[in-house]
């Protein structure tokens, strides 16, 4: 019986020592790295109480952040007489949810992912109504190399007052760079907003 014991007793330390080894890879699990995405195509704003239609070609950097649990997007748009501006924005996120702050006297946006996670194919949010009853709700689509988002600012009654389709097509950074470089040198400088 005794020499029974010894080898269950190696057994055992080898179980664990499997368990351990096991369980400490699973922690050291290193976050997926950054990966940055590259789109153009056209953003078409109206305005139905003015009938008022705008049209701008627009570039988008969209860059995933696993790590520091953000989405960070770069905005870039090319408006007619060769006005180039940039907006930037960054998503807090939180499992399936994500936040950012509003406008500067707006109230904090929040919304949900859908899809696979840090690969999300959907993106929906709200912003409550602000103080003057205006309020953003907007969604995302990712589908193939293609981008279409829709916001909708609406008033205290529902009423739209300004409706914006983004719709384009992935590039690669090289493309995206031809691209920015061909802009900046047409509108002189890019101002960020």
């Amino acid at each position: 019986m005794e020499r029974l014991l010894p080898w269950k007793v190696h057994l055992c330390c080898a179980l664990l020592a499997l368990c351990v080894l096991a369980l400490s890879g699973s922690a050291a699990t290193e976050p997926l790295p950054p990966r940055t995405d590259y789109y153009s195509g056209r953003l078409r704003t109206n305005i139905p109480a003015s009938h008022l239609f705008l049209e701008s070609e627009f570039l988008l950097t969209r860059t995933l952040d696993p790590a520091a649990g953000l989405i960070r997007e770069q905005l870039s748009l090319l408006e007619p007489g060769g006005i180039c501006r940039s907006f930037e924005s960054e998503l807090m996120v939180s499992g399936s949810e994500f936040s950012m702050p509003g406008p500067e006297g707006e109230a904090e946006r929040s919304g949900v992912l859908g899809g696979a996670d840090w690969a999300w194919d959907f993106q929906r949010y709200v912003s409550p109504a602000a103080a003057d009853g205006l309020s953003v709700e907007g969604t995302l689509r990712l589908e193939g190399a293609g981008l279409h988002r829709e916001t909708r600012i609406e008033d205290a009654s529902g009423r739209i007052l300004v409706y914006i389709i983004e719709d384009g097509s992935q590039l690669d950074e090289e493309q995206y760079s031809a691209i920015l470089t061909r802009w900046a040198a047409l509108s002189g400088n890019i101002s960020r907003s």
